[in-house]
């Protein structure tokens, strides 16, 4: 019932009170009786809601007398910015209640030297690249660590004579520490299996368990910046509106005013990233690929996934295309700067494939998009009605009590 009137409401001019049915949401989910760590909603919730209200807005405009293309222009990202400002607010508050790695427990340096520590003083061989099978994690986590170092103390394993457990069982370490960090470096690990397949097979450094707090260093940066790029997220779902309305002009001023906004925090992560690489002596191609990506080339994937639709209609008529072309010179710029270590396709790649894949689908009759089946028509707002709308939604935003 949310998603469809979520889904509805902006398109039949009710932004505002969509807005507040997307508080009410959030509001709902924080109240929950299972508490911290319960599977979230919200996200989907939200990004019905915000989909609706952008393309809702860019039908308006789009109807709006104009005085040259460069003033609609204009006024179409002025208001979107109003928008997407206003919605960032709720975002944001729901993006604290998130824990999007375990590594973020250890964003302190105090917390973070507690763990290199541990891992210099017990990780090898621990640590291993024969021990850290994905399988062997799997196990440990399911059973619980502290279940494990009970049933190894019990044990007459090769692990049970290593240090980390003779000063369990003798006294020198702390129980509950030790437990605080296997779990976490096993939940690492877990939550970032592909960046420690690219550790396992390009670092000489993964032969060493004492050592494995190097990788967990670059997944730290990664962590980080990927809580930047996911705060970022409803600016990139605007400009896949946009591209995707074929309003290449207004997403083209959108993605120049986001790089110049974000280009100084880029500069940050890529600075960082070049002074692990050479404390440690690693590249961490999977790592590096996603600094590298500077938050905006998300955007140049949208922009590419937008033209494959026009390109296979163009192709199936067997006439000229310029969507063809342009989806040509996008790629060759991407191939240019080979990413990732040959393990997995690279994003890039990977989302064209899935777009194309839809587009057949769609094209061939084999799957019906359901919202198109229950959505409704687009009510059309006058400038006066929309930027009312988005004044009020701007002022809730600023003193809703939900916001904290």
């Amino acid at each position: 019932m949310l998603h469809h009137l979520l889904h509805r409401m902006p398109r039949r001019g009710l932004i505002i009170e969509a807005f507040r049915l997307v508080e009410a949401a959030r509001m709902m989910e924080q109240h929950n009786p299972i508490g911290m760590g319960a599977v979230t909603e919200f996200d989907g919730l939200f990004r019905v809601s915000f989909r609706s209200m952008v393309e809702s807005l860019i039908k308006s405009v789009s109807d709006w007398p104009e005085d040259d293309g460069r003033r609609q222009i204009e006024d179409l990202i002025s208001l979107l910015e109003s928008l997407t400002e206003s919605m960032l607010t709720s975002w944001l508050a729901h993006s604290q209640t998130l824990r999007l790695s375990s590594l973020e427990l250890v964003s302190d340096e105090k917390s973070w030297g507690r763990l290199v520590a541990f891992i210099r003083r017990y990780g090898d061989p621990l640590f291993t690249q024969n021990f850290l099978k994905l399988s062997n994690i799997r196990a440990i986590l399911h059973q619980g660590v502290s279940r494990w170092i009970d049933s190894i103390l019990e044990s007459n394993e090769e692990i049970r004579w290593t240090t980390l457990f003779e000063h369990l069982e003798g006294g020198n370490l702390d129980r509950i520490e030790a437990e605080r960090w296997l779990s976490l470096v096993f939940e690492s690990i877990l939550d970032h299996h592909a960046e420690f397949l690219d550790y396992n097979s390009t670092t000489t450094q993964s032969d060493r368990g004492d050592l494995i707090y190097m990788f967990h260093d670059f997944l730290r940066l990664r962590v980080r910046y990927d809580r930047v790029a996911w705060n970022l997220k409803p600016v990139l779902w605007a400009h896949e509106a946009l591209v995707r309305s074929r309003l290449e002009a207004a997403a083209e001023v959108w993605r120049a005013s986001l790089a110049e906004r974000i280009s100084q925090k880029a500069d940050i992560y890529v600075d960082k990233l070049r002074s692990l690489q050479r404390e440690y002596a690693m590249r961490m191609p999977t790592v590096a690929d996603r600094i590298l990506e500077r938050f905006v080339q998300p955007m140049s994937i949208d922009r590419m996934r937008a033209l494959v639709a026009t390109a296979t209609l163009d192709a199936e008529a067997n006439r000229q295309s310029q969507a063809f072309e342009q989806l040509e010179k996008e790629v060759s710029l991407l191939t240019q700067h080979p990413t990732g270590v040959g393990i997995d396709l690279p994003t890039w790649l990977a989302a064209l494939e899935e777009e194309i894949d839809m587009v057949g689908k769609f094209q061939n009759g084999n799957e019906i998009d359901v919202i198109l089946l229950i959505t409704v028509p687009i009510r059309r707002l006058g400038h006066g009605e929309l930027e009312s709308q988005l004044n009020v939604v701007r002022r809730q935003g600023r003193t809703s009590p939900y916001l904290g």
